[in-house]
């Protein structure tokens, strides 16, 4: 079978190769001039005044839920497909995860939501996957309500 690529990458590896040897070389991966270069082009991008760098999805997703202030006897709708950590986070702060069965694009079914909120809910994180996106403009809607 012949060897096929389905996508390029967006920048060469030759085109970063300098960077990360300057930090691989320096030692400091999580603290440092590299990481405060990197959160300020990101502040410049976005043209934003705070940027927070987290060290995974799953730190990310549980400072999410701590500002919102989700704990004990709150509940979080989650995809019924996602990596345990998703779970894991709800559980982890008290609250009880509600889980939505996803649709033919294995993303939360939508239709399915509404059915599963109650009074106790505080919030839904919704779960993109292999390049398909939770229907997020009918999501919002839903948790506007």
């Amino acid at each position: 079978m012949k060897n096929i690529r389905l996508m390029r990458p967006y920048i060469s590896f030759n085109e970063i190769k300098k960077d990360f040897s300057q930090i691989f070389e320096s030692g400091i991966f999580t603290r440092g001039k590299f990481l405060e270069n990197f959160r300020n082009n990101i502040k410049n991008f976005l043209k934003v005044k705070n940027v927070f760098l987290m060290t995974s999805a799953t730190t990310s997703l549980s400072m999410c839920l701590k500002l919102l202030k989700i704990g004990k006897s709150d509940e979080v709708i989650i995809s019924d497909f996602s990596w345990p950590a998703t779970a894991n986070v709800v559980e982890d702060l008290g609250a009880k995860p509600v889980f939505v069965d996803c649709d033919d694009t294995f993303c939360m079914n939508i239709n399915l939501v509404e059915k599963k909120i109650t009074k106790k809910t505080k919030a839904i994180v919704p779960v993109h996957f292999t390049g398909y996106m939770t229907d997020m403009p009918k999501l919002i809607k839903i948790s506007k309500k």
